[in-house]
């Protein structure tokens, strides 16, 4: 009896332990699925008639936002205590906000949802596993979620992405200025820049981090080029897809790129 009561004794100490051990992100830059998560997604007809997921909703945005992790209830801290978590932040499915982490289960990416305020979190909570397949562009990406692998077909959203008009060369110069002037930084990256690109300076961190510590250090010298910029003439390609500002101000040339009528920053 002695010696169940001790196990049963440390088996209490250890999930009071757990319980205060406060959780933590372990990012991961090359896990194909945590960098590039955050967004809104909608459904794509196409696809989910192909899949035959009839019942599917119609978004889901997903929000970084590490500071979700010391508001979970003490249950849950003790369920997800051990694992490492890629990511977290909040989740909007079916007009519903929730709070999500992002780790790994059975060798696939699991997404963990949780009710805020439910009276038994653990029981309240849901399981998504998640497939994300990237596109040279944001607007290429897909993903793909099953909430009961094995049971139901995964259904398949396309990422959102602000689609600005199809502009002049000069003309996206001076809309890239105009965010930067306007401090809108994570915007400009989404919008203007090369999804590989962005993925490799977020480095793992949530976008909105990234975007801050990019601002520190470059966005004074992104701006000055842009504005030097749109005073020149580029010299645009034969087929139309690749613009590039060279002259006065210009430390560099500045290159643009077509990409599905877009055009996007491209200096590699």
């Amino acid at each position: 009896m002695a010696r169940h009561a001790t196990a049963a004794f440390l088996l209490t100490i250890g999930l009071s332990l757990a319980q205060d051990e406060p959780l933590r992100l372990q990012p991961d830059p090359d896990h194909p699925i945590a960098s590039a998560l955050a967004g809104t997604w909608t459904a794509d007809p196409g696809l989910q008639q192909r899949l035959g997921a009839t019942k599917a909703p119609q978004s889901v945005t997903f929000v970084d936002d590490p500071s979700v992790l010391p508001t979970l209830p003490p249950a849950v801290r003790t369920q997800l205590a051990g694992r490492r978590l890629y990511a977290a932040g909040k989740i909007t499915l079916q007009g519903r906000e929730q709070v999500y982490v992002l780790g790994e289960r059975a060798g696939a990416t699991e997404v963990l949802t949780y009710r805020p305020g439910a009276a038994d979190p653990l029981r309240s909570s849901e399981a998504m596993f998640v497939m994300l397949v990237r596109g040279r562009v944001a607007a290429s990406d897909l993903l793909f979620v099953n909430g009961d692998v094995g049971r139901q077909p995964f259904a398949a959203f396309r990422r959102e992405v602000p689609t600005p008009p199809k502009l002049e060369p000069t003309a996206a110069i001076t809309e890239m200025a105009r965010l930067l002037e306007s401090k809108q930084y994570e915007q400009f990256l989404q919008t203007w820049c090369l999804p590989e690109d962005v993925s490799n300076m977020a480095g793992g961190r949530p976008l909105a981090e990234a975007a801050a510590k990019w601002a520190e250090k470059k966005s004074a010298g992104a701006l000055e080029a842009l504005l030097a910029a749109s005073k020149l003439t580029p010299v645009v390609n034969a087929a139309g897809d690749e613009a590039v500002f060279e002259g006065e101000g210009l430390e560099r040339r500045l290159r643009l790129q077509r990409i599905e009528g877009r055009w996007y920053l491209c200096n590699r």
